[in-house]
């Protein structure tokens, strides 16, 4: 553990087993067990646990401290069936040398070393993350660490004396039941605040917060130090996850940069230039997951940051792809079995993007091509190749009116292949990758616009017209999360929100965002899906609402039969 653990051996707190994990061929590695942590905010939250039933049920309860496998150990499975192995083990002696015999199991994954995958595949939930306090509720400033549990009854709740979470309110309740704010104030004034901000969406700060005291409150909410984009918007991405692990299709974790103006406010502080005229503002670089059909399910990932003024013209600020790849890592190993796929436009043309996608465990990348790439072992470059492909079949595709632009029917030529990109010459060293390239054109030149082109780049297989069409469909569905940028500043306003700090600017931004996806979501439902009942998304005094207001009713019982379908 010394040798090979990112935390080393110890100390493990109070009660303790450990084994050695050995087999015909020598030492595999080692897992231990202890007692469990005394407060975890979101493992008490899942059980129903107050503090006195959890001094009186927490020894039940214990904690995988350690797990190692040897890294000389490749062996497909291994650590999800020594797992199994380790619990049934574990149970017997822990009862044994204790007197108890455990009902629960936890552990704790640091997301900078590792993902859990290995305790997903064994049959661990996810239920949260740790505030970075320690086991013991010390004050140590910790990482803050991603939390598994294995319960090991059918009724193990009721054994551990919890009671089943109270059902949310509203869907705001329910959207922010997971944050990591790490306080029941806090957390109360992040719900009040955006059932205030959906109540209307275009209002004002001093609009939406009905009286001087509710004002102060979010001002004082948005200063405190303890509140934070990343712990707003953890409750919507655990929300976020458990809706992508329903769907029944492939999901599309769609990425885009947009910038955010806030010249308005004078003498802000964290803010920088977002453009050539020195406007100050903030880059957000967001992550929304999308259905094939372009239903949006949530944001899995939000990067926003101020540029430097020294940065404006050579920001190393391709890393916010990687990111983005790393976002969908994640949500590929929560949801396994589900096909995720990274979706970037022209400045996703990043090698080290193709390249990080031929790791394990990685999702699969669509993106559009921007620069002239070379080829492996070929003195054609990617845009020559692909021209001399053979034609496919052609697809027709409906062009919406524009400025100075009248709608059309186009038809495109496609044509796809397999293909090695090398890599560039600044990269020596670096392996080549291989991807298939899909290729549309329109046909004939229109009399006023650009011809449309463009040309994919994916590690997904294409072998037919039919495939090439698929992935064709897949990058039209990039353009919801420009409409979902279009949501959060026009129907949202953020760059409104006149603070005075970048960092109380971000942790109001991470409620606008919350609401900003809500409204899209239930504008897109109700036309993708219209035979979809209105009491799935609208709460009880939402379709009433609606229902007096086009009846004249003033109190319907049920929703009448125009309110059923989203028509």
């Amino acid at each position: 553990m010394e040798s090979f653990h990112p935390h080393g051996s110890g100390p493990l707190c109070g009660a303790r087993i450990q084994y050695i994990i050995e087999s015909n061929h020598g030492i595999l590695g080692a897992i231990g067990f202890s007692s469990a942590a005394y407060r975890l905010r979101d493992r008490e939250r899942w059980i129903g646990w107050d503090d006195n039933t959890r001094d009186r049920h927490l020894g039940l309860v214990i904690n995988n401290s350690r797990f190692l496998i040897l890294p000389q150990v490749r062996v497909p499975n291994l650590a999800s069936f020594l797992l199994a192995r380790a619990v049934k083990t574990v149970c017997r002696d822990w009862q044994a040398t204790y007197g108890q015999r455990p009902v629960l199991i936890e552990t704790f994954v640091d997301p900078v070393h590792h993902r859990g995958t290995c305790y997903l595949a064994a049959n661990w939930r996810h239920i949260g993350r740790t505030s970075g306090r320690g086991r013991r509720d010390n004050n140590d400033d910790l990482s803050p660490k991603e939390i598994f549990v294995l319960p090991l009854t059918a009724d193990w709740r009721s054994r551990l004396g919890g009671r089943e979470p109270t059902p949310p309110r509203d869907w705001i309740e329910a959207e922010l039941a997971n944050t990591g704010l790490g306080d029941k104030r806090l957390h109360r004034r992040a719900i009040r605040l955006c059932r205030e901000f959906y109540a209307n969406p275009q209002a004002l700060l001093h609009q939406a917060c009905r009286g001087e005291a509710a004002l102060k409150g979010a001002y004082r909410f948005f200063r405190n130090q303890r509140v934070d984009m990343a712990s707003i918007l953890q409750g919507h991405y655990h929300s976020t996850t458990e809706r992508v692990r329903k769907h029944k299709g492939v999901v599309l974790a769609v990425q885009d940069t947009t910038s955010l103006n806030y010249n308005a406010i004078r003498s802000a502080q964290g803010l920088g230039p977002i453009d050539a005229k020195k406007t100050q503002g903030l880059l957000v670089h967001d992550t929304m997951a999308f259905t094939d059909q372009g239903v949006p399910l949530g944001l899995i990932d939000v990067q926003a940051w101020a540029r430097k003024k020294k940065e404006f013209r050579k920001v190393p600020e391709g890393i916010k792809w990687l990111h983005s790849l790393g976002a969908a890592r994640t949500l590929q190993q929560t949801c396994p079995g589900k096909k995720i796929v990274s979706v970037g436009d022209r400045e996703a043309d990043y090698y080290e993007l193709f390249l990080e996608t031929q790791q394990p465990a990685s999702p699969d990348l669509l993106v559009r091509v921007q620069h002239a790439q070379s080829l492996a072992d070929s003195e054609e470059n990617l845009w020559t190749h692909i021209s001399d492909c053979p034609l496919a079949g052609i697809q027709e595709v409906r062009v919406p009116a524009k400025a100075g632009r009248k709608a059309r029917v186009a038809r495109l030529d496609i044509r796809f292949d397999q293909l090695t990109l090398a890599p560039p010459k600044s990269k020596t060293g670096s392996d080549p990758v291989t991807l298939w390239a899909v290729s549309a054109r329109e046909r004939k030149k229109p009399a006023r616009g650009r011809r449309l082109e463009w040309l994919l780049l994916t590690t997904v297989a294409v072998e037919s017209f039919e495939e090439a069409c698929e992935r064709l469909n897949w990058y039209g569905v990039r353009w919801g999360i420009e409409v979902y940028h279009r949501t959060l500043k026009s129907g949202c306003r953020i760059e409104d929100r006149l603070l005075r700090h970048g960092d109380a600017i971000k942790s109001c931004l991470a409620l606008d965002m919350i609401v900003a996806w809500r409204v899209y979501f239930l504008t897109k439902q109700g036309r993708e899906i219209p035979d979809w009942p209105c009491t799935e998304l609208l709460e009880e005094t939402e379709w009433k609402a609606l229902t007096a207001h086009i009846d004249n009713n003033a109190s319907p019982a049920d929703p009448p039969p125009w309110a059923r379908p989203w028509s």
